[in-house]
């Protein structure tokens, strides 16, 4: 069966006795065929980990999809994760960080406005809620200019 794997490298201090030699499968591209990019992951604090990629399945360009694994190498959300954004065209070269309470924020490019790149980001809990953000900021870049930051 063809699986795409997360081989997840956290803190030194972490047990990893129960997580499968090989890795944990993250999404089965036997049932989704789509083509699964980037994968970023962040420690929950609770000895697992939130993944996040850039995967194709929607059919209408890549989009932004995360799952929480646990200390035990169980997947917690839904299987072959959650959708994080499916706004049109592209969302690209996805980023996170933990946010310190068992869940993580995620950040990414997105082509949705077709004249100039955005970045966006999105807080998701430990259990796959999306959260709202207590600052928010955004940023724009021309898409022939690569010097050139400035709020939209």
């Amino acid at each position: 069966m063809k699986t795409i794997i997360a081989a997840l490298l956290m803190s030194s201090t972490m047990s990893y006795a129960q997580w499968r030699h090989n890795g944990v499968p993250i999404v089965d591209t036997i049932v989704n065929t789509s083509t699964f990019l980037l994968p970023q992951c962040a420690e929950d604090g609770a000895g697992g980990a939130i993944v996040c990629w850039r995967d194709s399945r929607s059919g209408q360009g890549l989009d932004i999809y995360a799952q929480h694994i646990d200390s035990g190498g169980v997947v917690q959300w839904q299987t072959n994760g959650i959708p994080v954004c499916t706004a049109p065209l592209n969302q690209n070269f996805p980023r996170m960080i933990s946010d310190g309470e068992g869940g993580a924020i995620i950040g990414w490019e997105d082509d949705r406005d077709t004249v100039d790149t955005k970045m966006y980001a999105q807080k998701v809990s430990h259990t796959g809620q999306y959260l709202p953000a207590q600052v928010s900021a955004s940023c724009s870049f021309k898409q022939n200019d690569s010097d050139s930051i400035g709020a939209p």
